[in-house]
């Protein structure tokens, strides 16, 4: 898989054993205006993306095109009110084959391994005190 992808940038190819799909995230209900001609503008849309890509990254997704640069394409657009908006987003995003197998069960929290790792930094164990910040000097 190589080419354009998302950004129209030429991008490496995804990783062997990689399941990757389109996500979209409604976010009509925010009424963004279409035009974003400050990067603030930009931001708190990538913000309201990343809010609600949340459930997504919860079972392992992570978006391959980054909602908060210039040259992401993927915004969807509609009209409200005689008014342009942005209606959605549109993300390339994969799931790769990760350490934890489908025999192996979740940890009381619920949270895949790759989002435990993106809020924490490391992975989770049942080791006694994995949760309490330890500095690895």
């Amino acid at each position: 898989m190589t080419g354009h992808l998302g950004n129209g940038r030429t991008v490496t190819p995804l990783s062997v054993g990689a399941e990757t799909r389109w996500i979209e995230i409604d976010l009509s209900d925010l009424g963004l205006p279409a035009e974003m001609p400050t990067l603030d503008d930009l931001a708190l849309a990538a913000a309201h993306v990343y809010e609600r890509f949340v459930p997504y990254a919860d079972d392992g997704w992570e978006w391959v095109t980054y909602p908060g640069s210039r040259d992401f394409d993927g915004w969807v657009y509609a009209e409200r009110a005689h008014r342009r908006i942005v209606g959605a987003a549109r993300l390339l995003s994969r799931r790769a084959l990760l350490d934890e197998s489908p025999t192996q069960s979740r940890p009381s929290h619920g949270l895949s391994a790759y989002r435990t790792r993106q809020l924490t930094g490391r992975s989770w164990t049942a080791e006694p005190g994995s949760k309490v910040w330890r500095s690895f000097s």
